[in-house]
C-alpha cells in the first residue's frame, strides 16, 4: 500500500464539541474498498480513527465552540495498522458575542449569559487523508 493513496471515509456519528474531550478517539468508516494491483487491501466499511487534539464547548459571552479532529489510522486487511494523514478535520460554532454584548449593556445584563453554538459535525461527514507512510500489507 503506497504512501498517497487516498482513503475516502466518513464520520461514523455526529461530532459535538459539547461532548468531547483531548484526546477522545473518533471513529470514521472508510466508504470504498482500497485497491491495489487488483487486491482489496482495506476494505469498505472498515472502521478508521481520528483524535480529538483541540476542542472547546461553546460558553457565555456568546462564545462559540470549536473542534479539532485529527487523522491517526486504519488496520488493512491483515491487521497492519496504516498510518494516515491529512484529512483533518477543524469546525467552529457560531459566535454570538456582539450579540450578548449589545443586549447585555443596552437591553438586560442577564444577555451576557446567552452561550454561542457549538462545533457540530454531522454523521456522514466526507473526508480524504491519504497513507502517510508506505506499508506491505500481507493477502
Amino acid at each position: 500500500l503506497k504512501a498517497g493513496t487516498t482513503v475516502p471515509m466518513e464520520t461514523v456519528s455526529t461530532i459535538s464539541s459539547e461532548l468531547l474531550t483531548v484526546g477522545r478517539t473518533i471513529d470514521f468508516r472508510i466508504t470504498d474498498d482500497i485497491v491495489s494491483s487488483g487486491e482489496v487491501l482495506i476494505p469498505e466499511g472498515s472502521i478508521a480513527q481520528g483524535q480529538v487534539v483541540r476542542v472547546q464547548p461553546a460558553k457565555g459571552l456568546g462564545q462559540g465552540g470549536y473542534v479539532a479532529v485529527e487523522m491517526r489510522s486504519v488496520k488493512a486487511i491483515d491487521g497492519t495498522r496504516v498510518s494516515l494523514a491529512g484529512g483533518d478535520i477543524y469546525q467552529e460554532g457560531q459566535d454570538q458575542q456582539a450579540l450578548a454584548l449589545v443586549l447585555g449593556l443596552v437591553v438586560c445584563i442577564l444577555f451576557l449569559t446567552i452561550k454561542g453554538k457549538n462545533a457540530i459535525i454531522p454523521a456522514g461527514y466526507v473526508i480524504n487523508p491519504s497513507v502517510a507512510v508506505s506499508a506491505d500489507i500481507e493477502l
